[in-house]
């Protein structure tokens, strides 16, 4: 479990055997370890178990997709907050699934997916908000300039017009002085 590899003993508890449960679950119905670390070094291994979320069951096998995925996904949880607190729970909810009733775990919400990604992504959002608002408020004030220019094109235009018809209307009267 994440808790394992960060080697903290007061995180290790029950939680952590409801883990290896979903791992156990995980590979017995993809064929295969949540996350393939044979060739990595421990440290990069222990960096991908505790970070790193594992492929969807649903997305190896589209007939793993729903309540299996979900319930697989809980009990591997990297937050042990949102895990199964126990083996016993885990169960309960294998049960419910089986006898076609509705599961207590929930597939995670669009907005709790996003702020995860926001959160593991955070350099690169901070740089790309910038990013965003720096165009925006150049194309603001390019809108702004354009528009300004627009104006005194416009006044230009006229004040040039009223020049000429000034001089229209005074230069007859100095060539018959």
């Amino acid at each position: 479990s994440p808790e394992q590899v960060s080697g903290d003993p007061e995180e290790v508890d029950t939680r952590s055997d409801v883990y290896a449960l979903g791992v156990i679950t995980y590979q017995l119905l993809s064929g295969r370890l949540p996350h393939q670390i044979d060739s990595t070094s421990i440290p990069e291994a222990a960096r991908i178990i505790r970070e790193q979320e594992p492929p969807l069951l649903g997305t190896l096998n589209r007939g793993l997709r729903g309540d299996v995925e979900t319930i697989a996904a809980r009990a591997m949880d990297k937050d042990r907050q949102r895990r199964y607190q126990s083996a016993q729970a885990l169960a309960s909810e294998i049960r419910r699934f089986l006898a076609g009733e509705p599961i207590e775990a929930k597939r995670d919400s669009a907005v709790y997916l996003l702020r995860k990604v926001l959160r593991r992504h955070r350099g690169l959002v901070i740089l790309s908000a910038a990013f965003f608002t720096t165009v925006t408020v150049l194309a603001i004030a390019l809108a702004v300039l354009y528009s300004r220019q627009s104006h005194l094109r416009g006044v230009l235009r006229s004040d040039t017009s009223r020049c000429a018809s000034w001089r229209r209307s005074t230069t007859p009267s100095l060539s018959s002085s």
